[in-house]
């Protein structure tokens, strides 16, 4: 598992939303809710947020299993976004 707890701008983001729509360069879309990410990495990257762990895995083997789209190389991610850690970073 991946954490991320620091952005390239180097500020405070007050949501998980935020912070990975600011650390990802060319974000196609980002939806959900929660401070675990699901980051396909296939095309221009996508992210689902999910309030767990376990549901962001969950997800993950169904992404896997089903791909992602006709661009899907597989290449799909967990990562957990901690924006206690980025305060201090």
């Amino acid at each position: 598992m991946t954490e991320w707890d620091a952005c390239r701008c180097r500020k405070g983001h007050a949501t998980a939303r935020g912070f990975a729509r600011c650390k990802v360069r060319g974000l196609a879309w980002i939806t959900g809710r929660g401070d675990w990410a699901l980051v396909a990495w296939c095309g221009n990257p996508t992210i689902t947020l999910w309030p767990t762990e376990t549901e962001a895995a969950d997800r993950g083997s169904v992404l896997a299993a089903a791909r992602c789209g006709r661009a899907c190389r597989g290449a799909h991610q967990i990562i957990h976004i901690n924006l206690n850690r980025e305060a201090y970073a």
